[in-house]
């Protein structure tokens, strides 16, 4: 459903109104990243090591978000106002803000679904955005004259808003339970998660660090070019998130150290081999796909969309692993491992860009994954002695693990 509404949107804005959107995009993921405080993090380990004070919990946490997303309001008029895009800021800000606030509450409140382990219930609340993002999206193109960039974002922040209160519905029992020691579970929940979130930052700042560089220093063509390949490249990263969400659910809920890594080695081996084949199909027919599917406009020649392809597929596994590896370890061990690698991204961004362009600006993502992942894999060996094809290599017993899948999906399709 992303891809779909992507492609639609790239194929009805112009390079620059790509460029305005992508910024949006973009630094709401990160701000939302900033307020969160880490909070999801601490929500989520706590509930699954104290389950019977998971309403007290959720409680703390709404009323965080609660002041928060008020703070939400002024940062998004200032991040507009200091863009170096032509952005209309009266008429973006009420979205941008919106959009931020409904993206920090999921975001937030959805820590408590992570320790319950209740995937079917967070699955849901992911879902509910796209089932009305997409739909409302394709009602703008049915309407003559009415898909804009304003319209686009307005779609996008109400469609944040709707599964915020769709989640918001499903906890307000606990979110209104009388409960003692609120303020003490707060700094409870700030304390541990403050140095997660920084290193969540990082995160965030490594997928985006380039992107925001090309906005600042080209031309808005060029950064709506260079965005929209990206996010083209990200159905990787999108589908590499969601096995990382499982396998944090999993590592916080793990019966032993060694048991949550395995868990996520397995998973990530798996992952690797289906974006492997994704990532040699997207640059092989690329040449015939990309316009098929943004426009003509997204025609280009050369290495950059091969690199947006290999930075994606490179940076996977660290991707998938550092959810589970901030829970095995500690968040501020985790912080510590990803600083050379966004370090790196972020001297070299502004240099490669200047000197080679939007090809620059994705080979400084690429070797900043390389260093990420490497980093990552070099720990797991180091700290847990498991070898790094253990991370990247299928075996045997997954073959047969996906032959076992395979076998009851078709049975269960054939009933």
């Amino acid at each position: 459903m992303n891809l779909l509404v992507f492609l639609i949107v790239a194929r009805q804005l112009s390079l620059a109104e790509m460029a305005i959107y992508g910024f949006v995009f973009s630094t709401t993921l990160i701000f939302s990243t900033m307020l969160d405080l880490g909070i999801r993090n601490s929500l989520a380990v706590f509930v699954g090591q104290e389950p019977d004070r998971a309403a007290s919990y959720t409680r703390a946490s709404f009323l965080v978000w609660c002041v928060l997303a008020a703070v939400g309001v002024p940062i998004s008029y200032i991040t507009l106002h200091l863009s170096s895009l032509s952005i209309d800021i009266a008429a973006l800000a009420p979205p941008f803000s919106l959009l931020l606030a409904a993206m920090l509450y999921l975001r937030m409140m959805q820590g408590t679904l992570l320790g319950e382990g209740d995937i079917r219930l967070f699955n849901t609340s992911e879902l509910i955005s796209r089932f009305v993002l997409l739909p409302c999206t394709v009602l703008l193109l049915a309407i003559p004259g009415s898909f804009t960039l304003m319209s686009a974002m307005w779609v996008l922040a109400l469609s944040q808003l709707v599964a915020a209160l769709y989640l918001f519905a499903r906890q307000y029992r606990f979110i209104f339970r009388p409960s003692a020691n609120t303020l003490a579970l707060t700094r409870r929940l700030i304390a541990r998660g403050f140095v997660f979130m920084l290193a969540v930052l990082l995160m965030n700042a490594a997928k985006r660090v380039s992107f925001l560089v090309v906005s600042h220093v080209e031309p808005e063509a060029a950064a709506g070019l260079f965005f929209s390949l990206q996010r083209l490249t990200e159905i990787i990263t999108e589908v590499g998130m969601a096995i990382a969400v499982v396998a944090f659910s999993y590592s916080v809920r793990a019966r032993s150290v060694n048991d949550a890594v395995e868990g996520s080695a397995a998973m990530s081996r798996v992952a690797m081999v289906l974006f492997t084949l994704i990532s040699v199909a997207m640059v092989a027919s690329s040449s015939i796909s990309v316009p098929l599917l943004l426009g003509g406009r997204f025609a280009v020649d050369g290495w950059l969309f091969p690199l947006l392809v290999g930075t994606t597929l490179i940076g996977a596994p660290w991707t998938i692993l550092f959810p589970s590896l901030s829970v095995v370890l500690s968040p501020a061990r985790v912080l510590l491992l990803m600083l050379p690698g966004v370090s790196l991204n972020i001297l070299t961004a502004l240099p490669l860009t200047r000197a080679y362009g939007l090809e620059g600006a994705a080979l400084s993502m690429l070797l900043s994954n390389l260093v990420l992942t490497g980093s990552f894999l070099v720990l797991y060996k180091v700290k847990f002695g498991i070898p790094m094809n253990r991370f990247l290599v299928i075996g045997r017993s997954d073959l047969s693990g996906l032959g076992t899948l395979v076998g009851k999906i078709t049975s269960r399709i054939k009933r």
